[in-house]
């Protein structure tokens, strides 16, 4: 049997110079991150969802809590905190909570203090004051929750909506699962019309 005859080593593919070979991995690493910031947002809203659609607001609950968020630099309401209020202020209007409990502190001392500018609008709106409890304590989401559980047990309520806007939402719900509220009252979420843009 004739031997086959020995081939030649194929010649090493010629390497990209190192300029090329950089920017095709920072190429290659964009375009990574990217995809993963595609599968987050893709993923946030299903959860943001179930968080939700599974707790929604009963017809009648004991209070909502108003999470704040910044005043203007001239210490008025924000679009962000006027549209909130203005939600919770309907809701009692139309018989669905019996009290209101408002969240937020003075966050940079330029702005106002977020709970007084709540409640002063839910009582210039026809909220009685005694329906009207503020936290003017709170500098995050986390203190929201930690410097409102107190109030919400001392008024007696037990169902408590959480207000605020859609994106705020899931941050809220893990917090109150972390927080093991949703143990010590009966939890439900409602999400806010985002602000009109202007």
């Amino acid at each position: 049997m004739a031997r086959l005859a020995a081939r030649a080593p194929a010649p090493a593919p010629a390497r990209a110079p190192a300029p090329a070979r950089a920017r095709a991995a920072l190429a290659a690493a964009a375009l990574a991150l990217a995809a993963t910031a595609v599968a987050g947002c893709a993923v946030a809203p299903t959860r943001l969802k179930r968080a939700v659609d599974g707790h929604p607001a009963p017809p009648v609950a004991d209070a909502v809590l108003v999470f704040g968020c910044n005043s203007t630099p001239e210490g008025a309401l924000s679009p962000c905190l006027y549209s909130r209020m203005a939600h919770a202020v309907a809701m009692w209007k139309a018989g669905r909570v019996r009290a209101l409990v408002v969240s937020g502190g003075r966050t940079l001392p330029v702005w106002a203090n977020e709970a007084r500018l709540m409640g002063d609008f839910a009582r210039a709106a026809g909220v009685p004051g005694a329906d009207v409890v503020e936290e003017g304590r709170a500098q995050t989401t986390w203190d929201n929750l930690v410097l409102s559980a107190p109030l919400l047990r001392a008024i007696g309520a037990r169902t408590v909506v959480m207000l605020s806007h859609a994106r705020h939402l899931l941050r809220i719900a893990a917090y109150v699962h972390e927080l093991h509220l949703d143990e010590d009252f009966a939890v439900s979420y409602e999400a806010v019309a985002p602000p009109p843009l202007h």
